[in-house]
């Protein structure tokens, strides 16, 4: 089978994607797609942005303008970049491996993690013992964005993603839990604090040592200053007036399950073909985890078509899937994946 996958991160802007042949890219073909990266760039202003294009088996990297532009330092597949909400799939891929190891059931209530933790519906408490960790994992708890993701403490103590849940203690809900499928970026937080419960390690340590490592992704980071140590970290910009600025946003750690995982194009070319399956030097435990991941939650109505997984969009048949993302200084794209 013909299999084709592109990643794209961009700072400040999400570059749309174009459609690519099923075949070894051409020389022709090559300097066609880099053209339309540096006059996408160009005309958006974008300071930078890189892609990683899997064609069948080979991986083929474009980048345009700068990881850092006041220093001149070019951007490239080993640029790291803010992950934004791909970072889900990485936290998906980590629960789900627990579930797999014995230590959990995505049944299980939250109550026996966080039995301190409480919302509420319609002003009266939900019960909690009847919430699963699956309607955290599924978008299906009635944490939204806008509603429940404007507190958000800053910080990077190592005690931020547990203030960061104890900020949604006794929320009112969007929606009863399990009624529908509504995105809430705060729900990969709280399943974010149950893997380090369960665990006993700080969720960095656990997605570093029992993820990241064993993936052979060694460009992928959950401590800021491991990335910031390689020389390879893009500066974050936004732009005003028609003008980019460097900036750099507030520290939000404890939202780094759902939102702050950082990457090189290089790596995610690795993390995609380990979802479709084209990278087998993984331990076996994952393919296993990987199929899991893209179960979409079918028990409540899809959402223009798709369902949520864990961490991405799929359809009915699995046959796309995807996450875009944006943080204040990103914009990311993990995949239009055709299967």
């Amino acid at each position: 089978m013909k299999k084709i996958i592109a990643f794209m991160i961009a700072l400040l802007i999400l570059f749309t994607g174009f459609a690519t042949p099923g075949y070894a890219l051409s020389d022709s073909q090559s300097d066609s797609i880099q053209t339309l990266l540096d006059d996408a760039s160009r005309i958006s202003g974008v300071p930078g942005m890189s892609i990683s294009i899997l064609a069948n088996n080979e991986v083929h990297y474009f980048s345009s303008g700068y990881a850092d532009r006041e220093k001149g330092l070019s951007a490239s597949e080993n640029t790291l970049y803010e992950l934004a909400s791909v970072s889900k799939s990485f936290t998906g891929m980590g629960i789900l491996l627990m579930e797999e190891q014995g230590l959990l059931s995505m049944s299980d209530s939250i109550h026996k993690y966080l039995p301190w933790f409480t919302l509420k519906y319609q002003g009266k408490h939900v019960d909690m013992q009847s919430m699963t960790l699956n309607n955290f994992l599924h978008h299906t708890s009635g944490l939204t964005n806008g509603p429940h993701n404007q507190n958000i403490p800053q910080g990077n103590t190592p005690d931020m993603l547990q203030k960061t849940v104890e900020m949604l203690v006794d929320s009112e809900l969007s929606f009863y839990p399990g009624e529908q499928h509504n995105y809430g970026t705060v729900n990969y937080d709280v399943l974010g604090l149950v893997i380090e419960i369960v665990s006993g390690q700080s969720y960095e340590d656990f997605m570093k040592e029992q993820v990241f490592q064993p993936l052979g992704l060694h460009q992928t980071y959950v401590y800021k200053e491991d990335a910031q140590a390689t020389g390879q970290l893009a500066q974050g910009y936004r732009s005003s007036f028609f003008m980019t600025t460097p900036y750099n946003a507030p520290d939000y750690s404890g939202n780094k399950p759902a939102a702050y995982i950082i990457s090189s194009t290089k790596d995610m070319a690795r993390w995609m073909g380990i979802q479709m399956g084209i990278v087998q030097d993984i331990p076996e435990i994952f393919h296993t985890v990987i199929e899991k991941s893209h179960q979409g939650d079918m028990s409540v109505p899809a959402v223009n078509e798709m369902y949520y997984a864990a961490g991405w969009s799929v359809n009915a048949n699995q046959t796309i899937i995807e996450h875009p993302g944006g943080n204040p200084e990103f914009r990311d794209r993990n995949g239009h994946i055709a299967k």
